[in-house]
């Protein structure tokens, strides 16, 4: 049971108080309130996010109490009252936020809920493809324990569309699933995606059920702390020409799960196998600690570098545990680049049925050296993984591996995504 409606307007003068800005409005959104030019006060509160939006001034607050959002009938046609206002023919988005606003649940994702029922390009609105997007700069939709649950069939729920300053929080990116999941749309479905953004930060976000969980794209500048990708049918995270990328305590856990039933390409035939990565990187500059990849189909550490060899990626203080690839695998278009893999956690990996903790296929050098490979003597047979000379995991001309010395005990990973245990815990409920 919800709070009352005064102590739900209690809490949200409250959350206004201790995180807005005091020279901004506050406006405020609520299951029982009405949709006009003029509403958003505590007495008088919108029905909708879009409403509250278009009546928002520069900098404003926007609180948004428990509840369901999005079409409320589930009709698809998002003319009713309350509905969100759809905008198919420009910008394709449900929740259009086109100002600097910040946009806040009061009892967070578990209790608020934004979804459409629309598939892509169905007839109602065509070209439908983000539930929310974020088209202007200082933008902050959810903190952790104030985000929202998004969740329908578009081809995103959550875009960010090249912007700077922009804070993501406490939200939860799920696809919604048809009830046989084999009838899922070929076309990839993302959960939140960054594209061409500056100053950009994601925490405690929680992307599951999509075929890619998080995705950052085209030279964006973020930094990425305790979210969660999990059980996302092909890759959990995958960052694409980062100019300067930050991951710190994230998890990345059962994805890649479509290497049970691959889509087979349509001029040879032969099965098209997705990545399956718990963290796919390519291209750009990365540092990456305290991140667990753990149980992902396929490897839980997968780097393609840069065609030209400029970029740096290290990774120190990660855990890749249990993954059916290797635990960290450097393919071939990695050539040139510069990666340090130090001081991490790589065990109980099948390699592919290798049983390589680590595969290079870079045609370079690669420090592999301080981490500990499941056994006090270091890398080799079961319980440890294979890397390094000798162990068939250093793949084609040039490609070497510097193993030692070996950490002799585990190494301490502490990933901050644990803030966000419940809600995943909800949403996999929900399943």
């Amino acid at each position: 049971m919800y709070a009352s409606a005064t102590v739900a307007t209690a809490s949200l003068l409250a959350l206004a108080s201790s995180t807005g800005d005091s020279t901004g409005s506050v406006l405020h959104v609520t299951n029982y309130g009405v949709d006009s030019a003029s509403c958003g006060s505590a007495s008088q509160p919108c029905r909708s996010i879009s409403r509250a939006i278009a009546n928002a001034e520069t900098g404003a607050t926007i609180l948004v109490g428990p509840g369901f959002y999005g079409d409320l009938n589930r009709d698809n046609d998002f003319s009713d009252p309350g509905d969100e206002a759809v905008d198919p023919t420009e910008r394709n988005c449900a929740v259009c936020i086109d100002k600097s606003v910040r946009a806040l649940s009061a009892f967070g994702a578990s209790a608020t809920r934004i979804e459409t029922r629309t598939n892509l390009g169905a007839e109602a609105v065509p070209g439908l493809d983000t539930l929310v997007a974020i088209e202007a700069d200082g933008v902050t939709f959810g903190t952790p324990g104030h985000g929202f649950t998004l969740i329908s069939p578009s081809f995103v729920q959550l875009g960010v569309r090249g912007r700077a300053g922009v804070r993501v929080g406490g939200n939860i990116a799920q696809q919604l699933l048809p009830p046989d999941r084999r009838d899922l749309e070929i076309s990839a479905n993302f959960g939140i995606v960054i594209s061409r953004g500056s100053e950009v930060r994601l925490t405690g976000n929680v992307a599951l059920d999509n075929h890619f969980g998080i995705s950052l794209q085209n030279d964006v500048r973020a930094v990425l702390v305790g979210n969660v990708a999990r059980d996302n049918s092909w890759e959990g995270f995958t960052i694409t020409s980062g100019r300067n990328v930050r991951l710190i305590g994230n998890v990345a856990s059962g994805n890649g799960e479509d290497l049970r039933n691959p889509a087979p390409d349509p001029v040879t035939g032969e099965p098209i196998f997705p990545t399956a990565a718990g963290f796919n990187i390519t291209d750009g500059n990365l540092q990456a600690e305290d991140n667990v990849a753990i149980g992902n189909f396929g490897p839980g550490f997968r780097v393609a570098g840069t065609t030209d060899g400029q970029g740096t990626v290290r990774f120190r203080n990660n855990a890749a545990t249990g993954n059916g690839g290797a635990g960290f695998h450097l393919v071939a278009s990695a050539r040139g680049e510069q990666v340090l893999v130090r001081r991490n956690n790589i065990f109980g990996n099948l390699g592919g049925d290798s049983g390589c903790g680590l595969i290079n296929q870079s045609g370079e050098r690669v420090d592999a050296r301080n981490n500990f490979w499941g056994a006090p003597t270091g890398p080799g047979e079961d319980p440890a993984d294979a890397a390094g000379p000798d162990s068939g995991c250093d793949r084609g001309v040039g490609s070497e591996t510097q193993v030692t010395p070996f950490a002799t005990a585990p190494v301490a990973v502490i990933p901050t995504s644990t803030l966000q245990m419940d809600a995943a815990g909800l949403a996999s409920s929900a399943r």
